[in-house]
């Protein structure tokens, strides 16, 4: 992520892939955003149309809750 916008009508995310392909802008949704770790200074973004993403997202959430067991 590069960057948090805000046009006026939400939040909207500024990502530029890893693989140089062209910038995304996501919106700063709970649906898109499902977990935001700020201890950890992490987001899990689950892009809108991609069924392979929520499975990771419920890892990322279930990691959250163990470290916050310790």
């Amino acid at each position: 992520m590069i960057a948090v916008e805000n046009y006026g009508a939400g939040d909207i995310l500024v990502i530029r892939p890893a693989d140089g392909a062209e910038t995304i802008l996501l919106p700063f949704t709970k649906a898109v955003v499902p977990i935001v770790d700020i201890a950890g200074g992490a987001l899990v973004v689950v892009p809108p149309g991609d069924d392979a993403e929520p499975a990771a997202a419920e890892v990322a959430q279930k990691n959250n809750q163990d470290r916050g067991r310790r």
